[in-house]
């Protein structure tokens, strides 16, 4: 059998030679041809059409302020709340997918609306316990991976991570997680010289 489509080598459509069907079949699945001008064999897929872009409506909360922006996905990908998409080159964590109505996630052309929250930093509540308990918020990497027992610096003050508190609502009492999936740290205050130094010279 004989069809034509475009050769890479002769740059043209040209009459291919059918040698192998290698899934569906010859009007609609993935063919293996040779140029009957070239004699170059190589794959097409015929009768599949690429997923079109669709364009998405977003609104992006970020420190108490919300703007409403859009971006363009393939119509057969999948959002799902807490997933991360770029927004104008800003990464985006999901919130909340509506396809008329909230679900947990549905395919790019079923969506009707969506919001996030800027995700090339998170907010994290820090509470670190020393003579008194001390309320901190403060910004981080999501991506820093935070561990129980590491020390950290909070606005001048050192604090031992005594555990974390994470998004599912989780208390970590051992372990790590990334600053993304942390929602609030409690720390130990450190005193005395900071670790890995020798002692302070006297003045």
């Amino acid at each position: 059998m004989k069809i034509v489509a475009f050769c890479p080598v002769c740059g043209r459509e040209t009459v291919h030679e059918v040698l192998r069907v290698r899934s569906g079949t010859v009007q609609r699945g993935e063919v293996l041809i040779r140029c009957t001008k070239c004699g170059n064999v190589h794959t097409v897929v015929r009768g599949v059409e690429e997923p079109r872009e669709v364009e998405l409506g977003i609104t992006v909360s970020w420190l108490g302020e919300s703007e409403f922006r859009r971006f363009s996905v393939r119509e057969d990908r999948t959002i799902a709340v807490g997933d991360v998409v770029e927004v104008e080159g800003v990464p985006v964590r999901i919130t909340r997918v509506e396809a008329g109505v909230p679900v947990e996630r549905a395919r790019a052309s079923e969506i009707t609306a969506l919001w996030g929250v800027r995700y090339d930093r998170v907010r994290l509540k820090v509470a670190l316990r020393g003579e008194k308990i001390r309320h901190y918020t403060i910004l981080e990497d999501p991506n820093r991976v935070l561990r129980v027992g590491e020390e950290m610096e909070v606005q001048g003050r050192r604090g031992r991570i005594r555990s974390l508190r994470l998004r599912d609502g989780r208390r970590l009492k051992r372990g790590s997680a990334p600053a993304g999936e942390v929602v609030k740290v409690y720390l130990d205050e450190v005193t005395g010289r900071p670790p890995g130094r020798g002692p302070r010279a006297s003045r």
